[in-house]
């Protein structure tokens, strides 16, 4: 496989033609401020949405270091999660053959 590092004015003009995803995590990351660890929050959503925004406030917790763990919502327009520090990752072993 060949392959070459990129270095210099080359290098500058591929990175700066990255653009970046220019979404909006203020409201996701106000209401995790507005949280402490271990504190239970449901937020309503619109239907059919729910996926997406647990996506999304799994990206903005991480981005304030913490980790969520989804419930189980009482009401279908909602979704719920208990907010906690973030968690360890383990480390990847590769298992070969024995």
């Amino acid at each position: 496989m060949k392959f070459r590092k990129i270095t210099g004015d080359e290098r500058e003009q591929l990175l700066g033609s990255r653009k970046p995803s220019g979404f909006n995590y203020n409201p996701y990351l106000e209401v995790l401020d507005s949280a402490e660890d271990s504190e239970v929050i449901a937020v309503e959503v619109p239907k059919n949405q729910e996926r997406g925004e647990k996506i999304r406030f799994s990206r903005a917790a991480r981005m304030r270091g913490k980790s969520l763990n989804w419930l189980n919502a009482a009401n279908e327009n909602e979704i719920a999660f208990q907010m906690g520090p973030a968690k360890t990752q383990r480390p990847r072993v590769r298992k070969g053959p024995q």
